[in-house]
């Protein structure tokens, strides 16, 4: 699996920006505050459906505009995906792979995969084991849909 290229509009600080993904290694570079964890960031919500720095899906949204777009191309095996992200101030952030809604999260999961490691993860090493299971369940989630749902169950009955 690879992505082929990254849209945002009205995202964080990325205004408008379209970034076309080559096959191989790719580098990420520029001065601070220039959106580069942004653009990681839209990467990982089309991804995981939410974002990994914030709760609040209105802060993702740039202070001039009233609504974030995010789209991501994947190929795999000479197949293609579109998932597109689209957030609004006063409404429900909708989802979408290939143009058909995506209800529950778990139905995206599995479509791009994807690891966030952030410095707030240094918590996997400080704090005891469930900080570790929780970040190794949700990584492994994103390989077997089936699995999603059993810890979903599991983890609604412990907390």
């Amino acid at each position: 699996m690879r992505i082929k290229d990254v849209y945002a509009d009205g995202f964080r600080n990325l205004a408008v920006a379209r970034t076309e993904v080559f096959p191989g290694i790719n580098l990420v570079s520029g001065d601070n505050g220039q959106g580069k964890t942004n653009f990681l960031e839209a990467v990982y919500i089309c991804a995981a459906g939410r974002s990994w720095r914030t709760k609040s899906d209105r802060d993702l949204i740039n202070f001039n505009a009233k609504e974030a777009f995010l789209r991501v191309t994947t190929e795999r095996g000479g197949f293609s995906d579109h998932i597109s992200v689209n957030i609004k101030k006063d409404e429900k952030k909708s989802i979408a792979v290939n143009a058909l809604e995506v209800k529950k999260l778990g139905e995206l999961l599995g479509t791009l995969l994807v690891v966030a490691f952030s410095p707030d993860d240094l918590a996997l090493i400080k704090y005891g084991p469930a900080e570790r299971r929780r970040f190794m369940d949700v990584e492994l989630c994103q390989l077997n849909k089936l699995y999603y749902y059993e810890l979903k169950q599991d983890y609604h009955v412990l907390r």
